[in-house]
């Protein structure tokens, strides 16, 4: 099996390399590829990145519009200007909304719904 040089350069066919090395050195790099390729697959390449620029007052739920055309499995904070967190509401979500809490009042989030 010939390996993509992007992943790991090819190992020199030398006596001097050890053959345990080179089996590892290959299985890690054909996990690597199969890791990319299921990567592009997941829902993260199906995510859409927004910004809310007032969050409200501190824990108090807020919404936000997506666009994903189906219930978001989650969401990752970007950024946030405040030190606080940001957290699921008690609303459940829908195919065009999510519903969120921020610890802190009025802070602007930047956030990755996926």
């Amino acid at each position: 099996m010939k390996l993509p040089s992007l992943i790991l350069p090819p190992l020199p066919q030398s006596p001097t390399i050890d053959p345990q090395l080179r089996t590892w050195a290959e299985d890690i790099s054909r996990y690597l590829l199969e890791f990319n390729q299921k990567a592009k697959e997941i829902l993260f390449n199906n995510s859409e990145e927004l910004e809310v620029s007032d969050t409200g007052s501190q824990d108090t739920e807020f919404s936000i519009r997506h666009h994903l055309n189906r219930i978001p499995q989650g969401f990752i904070a970007l950024n946030i200007d405040k030190p606080g967190i940001i957290y699921k509401g008690d609303t459940a979500w829908t195919e065009t909304y999510i519903y969120l809490k921020c610890s802190v009042a009025n802070a602007n989030v930047k956030l990755l719904i996926f």
